[in-house]
């Protein structure tokens, strides 16, 4: 297809899609919201991570109940964003302020001449205006219709717990609402998983909850071909590409398509096939660097340094097993047990984690993630969790340590590794205190999760203690764990001559014993066998004695002697004869 006027790109990025034409998929999630509306559920709940589309979900419910033909309910919506730092008659005053010009204004369901919303001043006075006197003008100018209030970023309350914050008294505020108004209902969306907010769940227990996650493929499909129907022609393989490296992300989605649209714009070539969208990657990554790092930005700091080992892995291979991800950050010297549980439940996260193939799902959040967070820089963040009992203890280590006083600073750099086994200015000055007091055991090990760390920092640091333990261990006659320590030297600088010079001397020392052992070995063999030998022959001649006793006996006593014959000294069968007595004469 040829156009020899400019086209406007078609896909939309950067704003919530309020469009219903250009808006794709989603129709179950509707679907569960009318069913649940019409069963009178006050609460429901929906959760998704950034940049998923979670405020055009709730832009498009109207569009979806009005096309349903569906006029039992009125929703309002209502943007928490920038409610964080506000009273509670504040946050209701700018309620009542949302609710008031989108039904006079917007749906022009009501005269503007008709009511007034409450002032933050009435309300601060006497918050009950709010739902004794305002909700019941609206219902009365609704007639038989319900509110529903559609609330967006409704978790960011949370993150400002202060005494006077919307979150310690709006949530409990609107709990007490929709108990006393029938006709109120409420439609909170979540950025986060819901097992990240106990205390949101505790106060709505119960409420129905769906996830908005990645499109279905037919979704994705529709998403990538409609907006430019007539326009782009995509090959099949053209459209698999995008689907691989998006996943059906409706926000990444675009992004592809929107680069594919200007590049085939400026080429003047409008069928696009899988080059096409590999020709774009880097600039679809450019254009996408905002909401990448929202993305981003929306995991914990375990979370991100997990998705960029695992990122890592599969540039190395694109079959791997999560447990490889943390087998890497161990080789990188992180303590990978405080992970584990933060790696299980990153799987659990479809958006993100592909447990099918085992990798990334969204590519082009993979290739970011290598290309902005590399996995070295991720590791270093890990010092930041904890931050401010770990900063106390560090702040008090380190006077100790001043002062000389080993043993305290030595205690209070380990508690803060119980703290936070991954802070690694602790495990660099623990090291060198443990070498100071000559325990070259654990100072050799905390070098060498340093040097993992970082190499060029903590080289000749871990080399040193290496040689120094290695020397301890030849003057104590620990030959084989000596050879070990000047192995690791040979590993990290196979030319260093000093180690070679010790190892040499080792395996000689190493062979003298064996020589040594082989010889009293054999020399005690040789005494053994001729004792062995005497006795041996002692014991022969005992056996032949007694078994030639024993036949004598038995050879003798069966003997019957003939007349005049008799046994004489034990001699059978001798004649008789007289014996003389010398004392007779």
């Amino acid at each position: 297809m040829e156009y020899s006027t400019p086209r406007r790109n078609s896909y939309i990025i950067g704003r919530p899609i309020d469009e219903p034409e250009l808006f794709f998929g989603r129709e179950s999630l509707f679907f569960f919201v009318e069913d649940n509306l019409r069963e009178k559920s006050k609460v429901i709940l929906l959760h998704g991570q950034r940049r998923i589309g979670k405020t055009s979900v709730l832009q498009q419910i109207p569009s979806f109940f009005e096309r349903r033909e569906i006029q039992e309910f009125v929703f309002v919506n209502f943007d928490l964003q920038d409610k964080t730092s506000l009273s509670l008659s504040e946050a209701l005053y700018d309620l009542g302020i949302e609710i008031f010009e989108h039904l006079a204004y917007h749906l022009e369901l009501i005269s503007e001449d008709r009511l007034t919303p409450p002032t933050t001043a009435d309300l601060e006075a006497k918050l009950e205006l709010f739902s004794d006197d305002f909700l019941p003008q609206i219902y009365d100018e609704l007639g038989d219709k319900s509110l529903v209030l559609l609330l967006d970023e409704f978790d960011v309350l949370e993150r400002n717990d202060n005494a006077t914050s919307a979150y310690i008294n709006f949530f409990p505020y609107l709990k007490s609402l929709i108990e006393q108004h029938q006709r109120l209902f409420i439609i909170p969306v979540i950025g986060r998983n819901l097992d990240d907010l106990p205390k949101l769940l505790s106060l709505f227990k119960g409420a129905p909850y769906q996830e908005i996650g990645l499109l279905d493929e037919n979704s994705a499909r529709r998403l990538i071909t409609k907006p430019a129907y007539n326009i782009l022609e995509y090959e099949e393989d053209a459209i698999k590409a995008i689907l691989e490296l998006s996943a059906g992300h409706p926000y990444f989605t675009q992004i592809i398509c929107f680069a594919i649209f200007g590049r085939a714009r400026e080429l003047q070539n409008w069928k696009i096939s899988r080059a096409d969208v590999k020709a774009v990657i880097d600039k679809a990554i450019e254009s996408a660097e905002a909401g990448l790092v929202w993305f981003f930005d929306g995991l914990s700091i375990p979370e991100r340094v997990i998705v960029s080992a695992i990122a890592e892995v599969q540039k190395i291979s694109n079959n791997l097993q999560p447990q490889e991800s943390l087998t890497l950050l161990k080789n990188y010297g992180v303590n990978i047990k405080p992970l584990e549980e933060v790696a299980r439940r990153l799987k659990e996260n479809k958006v993100i984690w592909d447990d099918e193939k085992g990798k990334v799902k969204v590519e082009l959040v993979r290739l970011w993630v290598l290309k902005r967070h590399p996995l070295r820089d991720e590791i270093r963040e890990l010092e930041k969790l904890e931050a401010e009992e770990v900063n106390r203890l560090w702040k008090l280590a380190t006077q100790e340590q001043q002062q000389g006083k080993q043993q305290d600073a030595v205690a209070d750099y380990e508690r803060i590794l119980a703290i936070n086994p991954n802070h690694f200015r602790t495990i660099e000055a623990l090291a060198e205190e443990y070498l100071e007091v000559k325990n070259f055991e654990k100072a050799v090990e905390l070098y060498r999760r340093a040097y993992q760390v970082n190499r060029i920092r903590n080289q000749d640091k871990f080399l040193r203690t290496l040689k120094i333990y290695g020397e301890r261990l030849l003057e104590q006659k620990e030959l084989t764990r000596a050879e070990e320590q000047f192995s690791k030297i040979l590993e990290i600088e196979p030319d260093n001559l000093s180690a070679q010079e010790k190892l040499q001397e080792i395996n000689i020392a190493i062979k003298c014993e064996i020589l040594n052992r082989e010889v009293n070995t054999k020399s005690y063999n040789s005494q053994s066998s001729r004792r062995n030998t005497i006795l041996i022959l002692a014991a022969m001649m005992a056996v032949v004695g007694v078994i030639a006793f024993i036949v004598f006996g038995i050879y003798r006593w069966s003997i019957t002697c003939r007349e005049g014959e008799q046994t004489i000294f034990g001699i059978p069968c001798q004649k008789n004869m007289r014996i003389n007595n010398p004392l007779s004469n």
